[in-house]
């Protein structure tokens, strides 16, 4: 239902209808910094009522500033094209795995040099040049360049969610960054990393299963295709690949002022 209740700053919600019937709903996240918003609930079945709802939600965004419009959409679903023609475009494949195995009850931990602790404040710059390095260019440029556009990229979970985020370090250096997010019996995990050793990499795919998500129903992990030493990985490690998405991305034209002439004044 959250979908349906819109919330100042928060949420924005449009629908479409014909007098007595509703026949399509769209509903953005504002992203962590207020530079995009994000699609995270789009019901519709129909290639008209489709267009129209991006195009509100579109020009909703171009009214309050907002610069890109993300959209998150099945690999395999019949709107690929509306949303194409709608002005989007496709940047990125993301991968759901989900978790077969038995949590250990063993704790993880890092190797050598390597520590897992709870994310701080202070390290967002670290994680930022994190990002930077461990990233494909062409997804950055979707993403967006400066850390106010890569911020406004992160999508903030919804209210019946719970989310933790962690990092590895190497002699206090951020080379791997963990989000866990929970609802209910559900929890999904997703990891970037620099060019870590196997064993490290292995240590935050522990630490969040074993230990985040430790009593769980349902473990599932996202991972973005690029990602092929943490695919090899959990393909060894009980995981099976269930659904993939692609990740759209719009640019917004913002309305800009034009400049006027004013009276001097002494």
């Amino acid at each position: 239902m959250e979908h349906w209740m819109p919330a100042r700053g928060k949420r924005h919600t449009w629908i479409s209808s014909d007098r007595s019937n509703i026949n399509g709903l769209i509903s953005v996240n504002g992203g962590a910094a207020p530079v995009a918003w994000h699609v995270d609930y789009l019901l519709v079945d129909d290639e008209e009522i489709c267009t129209e709802l991006l195009d509100a939600a579109s020009t909703a965004a171009a009214y309050v500033g907002i610069r890109r419009l993300f959209l998150k959409l099945d690999k395999m679903a019949e709107l690929l094209g509306v949303v194409r023609r709608s002005g989007f475009v496709f940047y990125s494949t993301r991968h759901v795995y989900i978790y077969h195995g038995e949590p250990e009850s063993r704790v993880a931990s890092a190797q050598g040099n390597y520590g897992i602790r709870s994310r701080r404040n202070s390290d967002e710059h670290m994680l930022f040049e994190l990002y930077r390095s461990a990233v494909p260019q062409s997804i950055r440029i979707a993403e967006g360049l400066t850390r106010e556009e890569w911020r406004g990229s992160q999508e903030r979970g919804s209210l019946t969610q719970h989310e933790d985020e962690f990092v590895l370090t190497d002699r206090e250096k951020v080379v791997g960054w963990l989000r866990v997010r929970t609802a209910g019996g559900t929890g999904c995990f997703h990891i970037t990393h620099a060019s870590v050793n196997e064993q490290a990499l292995q240590s935050l795919v522990d630490y969040a299963v074993n230990q985040r998500l430790a009593g769980k129903s349902t473990i599932l992990c996202a991972i973005d295709a690029y990602q092929a030493r943490l695919k090899s990985l959990l393909e060894g490690s009980d995981f099976e690949l269930v659904t993939e998405y692609t990740n759209a991305v719009k640019e917004i034209a913002i309305k800009v002022k034009e400049p006027q002439f004013a009276p001097m004044r002494a």
